[in-house]
């Protein structure tokens, strides 16, 4: 019965997903989205976020790249390097003090993904955004 239950519940859900043209993204893929973009600068690994959503991480990772279209760890990227990008306007803080704050270590490794990033290095972009 219970089967029975189940295999109805999903071909009602892909009939329902098929007619509205879009997928319903699963809650714990969005509370995994949000842990993301509040905790950017803590060190996040795979394991705890496919933990939060109760799924293994392959299969988060499959999930993530379905629903945002990017892999959880672009994501968390994307994130640190526009907040890096909105604290470099604050002409008081090293590009040091901005690296540890999104949650790089490694001034030479965030240099190097920042300007993988926006196409330009952090004191660049620093100097860009001042005229």
């Amino acid at each position: 019965r219970n089967l029975v239950e189940n295999l109805l519940r999903g071909l009602a859900r892909l009939i329902h997903n098929s007619r509205t043209g879009a997928e319903v993204c699963p809650p714990a893929l969005l509370k995994v989205r949000r842990h993301i973009e509040s905790e950017y600068d803590s060190p996040l690994r795979l394991e705890v976020l496919a933990g939060m959503a109760h799924m293994s991480v392959p299969h988060l990772c499959l999930l993530f790249k379905r629903y945002f279209k990017t892999s959880p760890i672009a994501y968390l990227i994307r994130q640190r390097m526009h907040q890096a990008a909105y604290f470099l306007q604050d002409k008081n803080l090293k590009v040091a003090t901005v690296a540890s704050k999104v949650g790089y270590d490694d001034l030479f490794y965030f240099s190097k993904l920042f300007k993988k990033h926006y196409g330009v290095g952090p004191r660049a972009m620093r100097r860009l955004s001042a005229k």
